[in-house]
């Protein structure tokens, strides 16, 4: 019987070789992989605190902050590819690192010239040029990383997929662990210029020990010595101070935006992301903001009001008018989402409100969650120049309506034009939960920003207590009740509010007189 012969099986293809001295290369691609993940994503979220001095962190900001890094990281996916492809060299793939980290050390120094550069700008084209020119080189480069690291690899044919997939885990894993000590750890505790400075380092700190691993000693020791250079000099200070420029007495990094203590000859200010919240005048004999007099003064003006009224007040500011409605009799609770606000007022402002009658957490949560009942809630959020729009809804009101004695009043303090379509929706909605609406301004111009008062109850109400008349406190208001048309006026709800939308002119607004009442110097503007 005829033997049949084997059937000869195809020689395996010898394995594709490796750099010289990178033995351990899939080892380091995923380490490196993982760390620019990382990277990505402390630059996207840090980035928010480096356009936010003129621009603010609201929803223009980070909408061009993200359509930014998408738009790198698609560029830098292309690149990398065809640069892996054409010269898949490890010295390539960490010289890319290399550079990365270099241009993540140098944005703050940028920032003091590309900030002032697109500040004139509509915000919306400025942030956007701001966030491209700041952001869009490291973020192309890191792009970059994860394509050429597949190809570093060097999957088999049967294994691309896998590959392609470990490496895209590794990244998105670094990416995501990145995301919340950004968020959780490092802005509440560091300034913004530490953490690119660190980041920065740390790229290139990832590059030499790339260096080293593919047997390149002496670039690495080169490398890591510039990595040490750039974290000095990055975590320096900014821009020089110009003559006359106000003084920055306390800078506080927190989850909610960057506080300072700023004093000019005439005030100090609590301000978060470089717009005042508060202005205390320094000068004898000056008085306070006329919306904090007006508001402070209405426990006395109601002629039906207790002598102490029970009162609520969401949002902290430095404390100026918790003193007015102190001074009125009213008995206070405070509503404060950031704790370091309420440290600011003690250490800065002379706040002395025991601390069991302030509760640091959201105004919106507080009001859903709280039983009791209250006289009088005042209304006076803000971050930044913008409003938190879940305050302002429907359901927002009737949660307020909720906490309200039948007879109680919710005052309302609104930055803004006078006459604006968010002003006229707030109204609208205002009248959708109490059947008793009154506005009140400072008698600005409707081109103007304003400082409106909004008062509304469940039953009737009329300011006219016995002192009214010569309470030169409540004067401009009273002398300035507004009758708002109703025209293009939206009912703000939980599904629909884009009340942060009808405000962007004022916005703008604010922060032009904000850098008039500053001055135009670069090293306030870019102090982040």
């Amino acid at each position: 019987m005829a033997r049949h012969a084997r059937r000869a099986e195809p020689a395996a293809a010898p394995p594709a070789p490796r750099a010289p001295g990178y033995a351990r290369g899939r080892t380091v691609v995923l380490a490196t992989v993982f760390l620019t993940g990382a990277g990505v994503l402390v630059l996207e979220i840090a980035g928010s605190r480096v356009v936010a001095p003129l621009y603010g962190s609201g929803l223009y900001s980070w909408s061009a902050l993200i359509s930014v890094t998408l738009a790198a990281l698609s560029l830098g996916y292309w690149a990398g590819g065809r640069a892996a492809d054409r010269r898949p060299d490890p010295a390539l793939f960490h010289g890319g690192i290399l550079g990365a980290g270099l241009l993540v050390l140098a944005i703050p120094s940028v920032a003091g010239f590309v900030l002032p550069l697109t500040e004139p700008l509509d915000p919306r084209l400025g942030v956007l040029l701001a966030a491209t020119l700041l952001f869009f080189p490291a973020l192309a480069v890191l792009g970059g990383v994860t394509p050429f690291a597949i190809r570093l690899t060097r999957p088999t044919e049967g294994s691309v997929g896998a590959a392609s997939g470990l490496v895209f885990a590794v990244s998105t894993i670094g990416s995501l662990l990145a995301a919340l000590a950004t968020g959780f750890v490092l802005i509440p505790n560091l300034g913004v210029r530490s953490i690119l400075a660190l980041t920065g380092a740390s790229l290139v700190l990832t590059a030499a020990a790339g260096f080293l691993a593919s047997g390149r000693g002496g670039r690495a020791a080169a490398v890591a010595l510039l990595a040490g250079l750039g974290l000095v000099a990055g975590r320096g200070p900014g821009s020089s101070k110009a003559p006359g420029a106000p003084r920055i007495l306390a800078r506080i990094p927190s989850f909610f935006g960057y506080l300072r203590v700023v004093e000019t000859r005439v005030f100090r200010l609590l301000t978060v992301d470089g717009i005042g919240q508060n202005y205390v005048r320094l000068v004898p004999g000056m008085k306070s903001s006329a919306y904090i007099d007006f508001i402070g003064a209405l426990p006395r003006l109601r002629d039906s009001s207790p002598p102490h009224p029970s009162t609520l007040l969401i949002g902290l500011g430095a404390g100026e008018l918790v003193r007015h409605l102190q001074a009125s009799g009213a008995n206070l609770t405070v509503v404060e989402i950031d704790p370091r606000v309420e440290q600011a007022a003690r250490r800065w402002f002379g706040l002395d409100l025991p601390r069991d009658r302030i509760h640091i957490e959201d105004g919106r949560a507080f009001l859903e969650r709280d039983t009791a009942t209250y006289d009088l809630v005042v209304m006076d959020a803000f971050l930044g120049e913008d409003v938190p729009g879940h305050l302002y809804t429907q359901e927002a009101l009737a949660a307020v309506r909720r906490r309200l004695s039948p007879s109680g009043l919710l005052a309302m303090n609104y930055t803004s034009f006078p006459d604006g379509r968010d002003a006229r929706s707030l109204v609208r909605t205002l009248r959708a939960a109490f059947p008793h609406v009154r506005t009140y301004n400072d008698g600005s111009r409707s081109t103007e920003l304003a400082s409106n008062v909004f008062l509304a109850s469940a039953q009737p109400f009329a300011l006219g207590g016995v002192d009214a008349a010569a309470d030169s406190s409540a004067g401009p208001f009273l002398a300035n009740e507004a009758r708002l048309p109703e025209d293009g006026a939206l009912l703000l709800t939980d599904d629909y509010n884009p009340i942060n939308v009808f405000r962007l002119g004022a916005n703008r607004r604010w922060r032009q007189a904000m850098i008039r009442m500053i001055g135009n110097d670069r090293a306030y503007w870019t102090d982040f």
